[in-house]
């Protein structure tokens, strides 16, 4: 998951953490494009739709806004293509405890804002293109209307990506290429209990959609 490694992912966590602008009350991370014609969207042998190739990104925000702690809870809307069954758009909603809740919502029927929004009890945090971006903007409750916003540019690459921002990558690699150094199987960043859940989340959701592989069957 390399967008866990991007600056901007730290810097939310460590708000989070520090517990400055009080715990979470809930979060909501989007992310939407209109690539539906794009034949392997549609395929569900390459793995198409929107929960698998957009969707991955949204539970991972929902997931670090609260901790990387398991949902007690999933609910589950959203359409499936009528021909391929494979799913056009979705919402996942994570319940956690005392009540909190996140939002996943993911597409490829259209762009969304493509933006995270954490809500705690003394203001918001908001991530412009959570998943690749790389700002950071605080709204504090008892500062209205200013924000306090933070930059993390990422690093020039020598050739253009296809994907925004792609040259953030690298700091997945810095991380990974730190872990093997020091003698770890994985990365304490995100280890394989979170690719587990992760991917637990996404096969429900997959399911209420009766979008099964052929060995799920």
């Amino acid at each position: 998951m390399w967008s866990r490694y991007n600056p901007s992912i730290k810097k939310m966590r460590e708000i989070i953490r520090s517990g400055t602008l009080g715990d979470v009350v809930d979060a909501q991370a989007n992310l939407g494009y209109d690539i539906i014609n794009v034949p392997r969207i549609k395929s569900k042998q390459h793995g198409g739709g929107a929960l698998l190739d957009l969707g991955v990104y949204s539970v991972m925000g929902i997931l670090t806004a609260f901790d990387d702690m398991e949902p007690n809870k999933i609910h589950v809307m959203g359409s499936a293509d009528d021909e391929t069954g494979v799913d056009e758009k979705a919402n996942i909603t994570m319940v956690f405890s005392n009540g909190r809740f996140g939002v996943a919502k993911t597409s490829v029927l259209a762009e969304l804002d493509n933006t995270m929004t954490v809500t705690l009890q003394k203001g918001r945090i908001v991530l412009p293109d959570f998943w690749s971006g790389y700002k950071v903007e605080i709204h504090r409750n008892d500062t209205p209307g200013e924000i306090e916003k933070t930059e993390f540019p990422p690093p020039k690459a020598a050739h253009p990506f296809n994907f925004n921002n792609s040259a953030n990558m690298r700091n997945e690699i810095r991380c990974v290429r730190k872990a093997v150094q020091e003698g770890l199987t994985e990365s304490t960043e995100w280890d394989s209990r979170m690719s587990i859940l992760t991917a637990k989340i996404l096969t429900r959701a997959r399911h209420e959609f009766n979008y099964k592989f052929d060995f799920e069957k």
